[in-house]
């Protein structure tokens, strides 16, 4: 295993260039991943690297995610700025960083890992592609007569600044975010931040990014009345002049879901930003979704008692679920056992259907269609 340092102060500048090298673009990579890339001095030991001299040759960032699920904060350890400079590249680097990063998730205590990328690559190391979000299509046909707005890009402004973090503050999924993460998401280049005012009241925003296609925008993050996000749609066909936009909402029921149904061409379900998933601790990460899963066993009309014990091949993990007039996680061993690698585990806890769509389920333990997958949400502007 080559010899693996923790980043320093002096490291940065080597960083950035290697991000630079590995992520060719006509900004430089600080401008557009400004939230991955200009850690505090109290995350410096979450940034790994493999050095030949001073030379920055390879890096990892661990980035800790606080991620709203119904009341619970789920412990996401995301991955990302995964790069290895074009010289050395064939000498293994990654592969020693992705194991000393799978062993840092775990001593961290992160509930799951989450990162977007290459899923051969990263599935030797237990990544599966999993959680779901709905993806929607929206023509300007689709969109109604709306109320009065004028429209202002965020530029910076620090009062700006602040009346996106409160349109967002009442959001009940994505990160947990204070003022620094806000600045540093919104102050992103090439995403661009427009409000609609009605008089002097901000009514709702939106945050373009375009990828490949210009003529589809993809809505990155939005917020605020239903008919000023609208208004601000209708503004990226009419004066921005696109021609598509695309936008992602939770997978789970909601305002967001119904109002982008109702406005769309079409949707599907897919996976946000191409993420996969690593379960780190499965009985800790089932125990922030125990409301969730008490909300689906509710709404679906489940019945009786049930219980199965999954365990995770090859790490010593399990855990129960527990289904009657309520749903527990428990460390009691149930009859009903499933064993699955990693992998398979992610495909059964966060499938884009329901999991016997995917894994073949004993008896007795078809109540799992019920409850899973399991919803979590990071917007498009979050995602690491």
């Amino acid at each position: 295993m080559s010899k693996i340092s923790i980043l320093t102060k002096a490291d940065i500048p080597g960083m950035l260039s290697l991000l630079d090298n590995a992520f060719p673009a006509d900004e430089p990579f600080v401008t557009t991943w400004t939230h991955t890339c200009t850690p505090a001095p109290k995350d410096y030991k979450e940034h790994i690297l493999i050095k030949d001299g001073e030379f920055v040759a390879s890096h990892i960032g661990i980035y800790s995610l606080a991620c709203k699920v119904d009341g619970a904060l789920l412990k996401i350890g995301g991955i990302g700025a995964v790069s290895t400079h074009e010289k050395y590249r064939g000498k293994g680097h990654m592969n020693d960083l992705l194991l000393k990063a799978s062993e840092l998730l775990k001593e961290r205590k992160f509930d799951i890992s989450w990162l977007g990328g290459d899923r051969k690559r990263y599935g030797n190391f237990g990544w599966e592609n999993g959680g779901r979000v709905c993806k929607f299509i929206i023509t300007s046909r689709y969109l109604g007569k709306c109320g009065e707005y004028s429209f202002r890009l965020y530029k910076g402004e620090k009062a700006l600044l602040n009346t996106l973090a409160e349109l967002h503050s009442g959001e009940a999924f994505g990160l947990k975010r204070d003022n620094n993460l806000n600045r540093k998401l919104f102050g992103r280049r090439k995403r661009n931040t427009f409000l609609a005012f009605s008089g002097k009241q901000a009514a709702a925003y939106i945050t373009l990014g375009v990828k490949g296609d210009q003529a589809q925008a993809r809505m990155l993050e939005y917020g605020g009345s239903f008919d000023g996000i609208a208004a601000l749609m209708k503004y990226a066909f009419e004066t921005l002049k696109y021609e598509r936009l695309e936008a992602v909402t939770p997978s789970a029921a909601g305002k967001y879901k119904t109002f982008f149904t109702d406005n769309s061409s079409q949707w599907q379900y897919d996976h946000n930003g191409d993420g996969m998933i690593k379960i780190i601790d499965l009985f800790s990460m089932l125990k922030k979704f125990e409301k969730q899963l008490n909300l689906k066993a509710r709404a679906s009309g489940l019945n009786g008692k049930h219980a199965v014990t999954l365990i995770m091949e090859g790490t010593g993990q399990k855990a129960t679920i527990e289904a009657g007039k309520q749903v527990r996680i428990t460390s009691k061993d149930a009859k009903v056992k499933i064993v699955l690698n990693e992998k398979e585990m992610v495909r059964l806890l966060f499938p884009l259907s329901v999991p016997s769509d995917w894994i073949e389920l004993p008896k007795g333990a078809g109540f799992l269609d019920l409850l899973f997958p399991l919803d979590f949400f990071l917007w498009p502007l979050e995602v690491i």
